[in-house]
């Protein structure tokens, strides 16, 4: 198998890529499930400085100094040995989209290198600040929908649209009882109240919003099983286990792709029979040593949000009755509410 890191930069109609074929690179990246910002800290070496009108020194550090977007990929090509000997190769995986933040240049004699610091996307809208109204009856679901409708669309200053968009939504149908209205609101701020009301937490990965319940995962409602669901880590894949104080497992493995709420089975000593779901993923590529490392932080998947499921299920009874109250007492009436979000610019 042979290892790929492709960097791919982005600014207005313009595009450079940098990939291990040509350059030594390594990488890190934590994913997790909040909504803070997942950061990218990739070093690009051995740029060799010429002295030709275009060359790559040049070209590659004015287009970076611009603070171009960067969609990093990683993965294996396959070689004939690998067919042969039945080796699984992860092909190449988009592992992150975000924007580049910082850019250091170092040289040595002819060579240059450069780190970088890339965040994600969700640092564009977090501080957007919003005026919002919805009335009550209104889901979780649909508030969203609409957000996303109106602040969806983002254009930097080097001409570069981006898009929001809903990714995995796990809401209830609770309707609120009384009207949702924001004022001067940053949408963070928005989108964790709303979390709060659904006993969820959000983040935003690869353009994606995503709402999870505390303790739901990837397949959750789909009717399938956890054991369908699970992917199987091998003992041989595994390079390093430990146990957490909050009784979960650090597992160091083999680089594949995997996605925060996934769940994953391992086939290792007593842990055979454990369903545990991933909160945390760490990729490595360290130039020296060679290849990928992922670390996962990963939980046990027991009695798995049935408390919070049942008190959510109450919570939905009661807000629909005290809706059908409300709206007998209110039949006689009219006049009724309209949603709104406005964008505050600042």
């Amino acid at each position: 198998m042979k290892r790929i890191i492709e960097a791919r930069f982005t600014l207005a109609d313009q595009t450079l890529i940098l990939d291990s074929d040509n350059f030594d690179m390594k990488f890190s990246l934590e994913i997790d499930k909040t909504s803070y910002s997942n950061v990218l800290k990739l070093d690009i070496y051995n740029i060799h400085f010429d002295n030709s009108q275009d060359n790559l020194l040049t070209v590659t550090g004015a287009f970076l100094s611009n603070k171009p977007s960067i969609a990093l990929y990683a993965g294996y090509t396959e070689e004939v040995s690998d067919t042969q000997m039945g080796t699984v190769v992860s092909p190449k995986t988009l592992l992150f989209t975000g924007q580049l933040v910082q850019v250091l240049p170092s040289y040595d004699e002819l060579d240059i290198s450069y780190s970088l610091i890339a965040m994600q996307e969700r640092d564009i809208w977090s501080n957007m600040v919003l005026n919002c109204t919805f009335p009550k009856g209104y889901t979780a679901r649909q508030i969203i929908t609409e957000l996303l409708a109106s602040v969806g669309t983002y254009t930097s200053p080097s001409g570069l649209t981006i898009k929001l968009e809903a990714g995995t939504l796990l809401l209830t149908e609770i309707p609120y009882e009384q009207e949702f209205s924001k004022s001067n609101t940053t949408l963070q701020e928005i989108l964790g109240d709303i979390a709060k009301d659904q006993f969820c937490y959000y983040y935003i990965d690869r353009g994606k919003l995503n709402f999870f319940p505390y303790l739901a995962y990837l397949g959750y409602g789909s009717g399938k099983t956890p054991e369908e669901l699970a992917t199987v880590i091998e003992f041989k894949d595994i390079l390093k286990i430990s146990a957490t104080e909050d009784d979960g497992f650090k597992i160091t493995t083999r680089f594949k792709p995997f996605e925060v709420n996934a769940l994953i089975k391992i086939s290792y000593v007593d842990l055979t029979d454990y369903i545990l779901c991933i909160s945390k993923i760490t990729y490595t590529c360290e130039v020296d040593e060679g290849d990928f490392q992922v670390e996962l932080e990963v939980e046990e998947l027991h009695n798995y949000g049935e408390k919070q499921l049942r008190e959510i299920e109450e919570r939905k009874k009661k807000s629909e009755k005290s809706l059908e109250e409300q709206k007998a007492d209110n039949e006689s009436q009219a006049t009724n509410s309209s949603a709104s979000v406005e964008v505050v610019k600042r």
